[in-house]
């Protein structure tokens, strides 16, 4: 995932596969990010989570955008699995905004925070407002440098049928997921900004 912010610097996240022991397959993945603010690209930060079988070995699909300050801005999907979407799938969001916490940096980038779980896959939702098997998450930074992600799911609560669900950042806090569509078959959703000066990119394999 590419992105080019307003002082035309690129930024990149994308995720690559390390040694894990004690994955069942004996990998896991991360996300990895860098830019070229300082005229070069500077060393991959790794952006790292927890290892278990609960909370996954695979950090994937990452989707990056860059606010107004040229601070990055990631949302990617926590998996048990390389390759499928699960039900009880997670998405995380992580920033290296002037706010974050040191998580992991490299020369001329600012430090990361920990990644926080934004959705939390179910296996059975049977209440409002749970999510199974969210993925392919879409993030997007407006010209006001709030923020909007949409992702797919399976299901949303009780409502046995594939969504679109759209989430925003207010007040420093994710407000819950609600519906944008539901029902047939879906691929990723798009934001469109006038406003934005932002140039968003996405490579995809095939």
């Amino acid at each position: 995932m590419i992105a080019v912010d307003k002082a035309r610097k690129v930024h990149v996240a994308w995720y690559g596969f390390v040694r894990c022991a004690s994955s069942p397959e004996g990998v896991a993945s991360h996300i990895y990010y860098t830019n070229n603010v300082s005229g070069t690209f500077s060393r991959p930060v790794d952006i790292k989570l927890a290892l278990s079988e609960e909370n996954g070995w695979y950090s994937k699909y990452p989707f990056l955008a860059v606010d107004s300050k040229g601070s990055a801005h990631i949302a990617f999907t926590r998996s048990t699995s390389q390759t499928s979407v699960r039900e009880m799938d997670d998405i995380y969001y992580v920033t290296n905004a002037p706010q974050a916490s040191v998580h992991g940096s490299s020369a001329s980038i600012p430090s990361f925070q920990k990644p926080v779980q934004i959705v939390e896959g179910s296996s059975y939702p049977n209440k409002p407002g749970e999510v199974q098997g969210p993925s392919t998450p879409y993030l997007h930074c407006d010209s006001r440098d709030r923020l909007h992600l949409t992702f797919q799911a399976m299901q949303f609560g009780t409502n046995r049928s594939s969504h679109i669900l759209y989430m925003t950042k207010k007040g420093g806090a994710w407000k819950p997921p609600v519906t944008a569509n539901q029902g047939g078959l879906h691929f990723r959703a798009s934001f469109h900004d006038r406003h934005s000066r932002q140039r968003p990119h996405r490579a995809r394999h095939h």
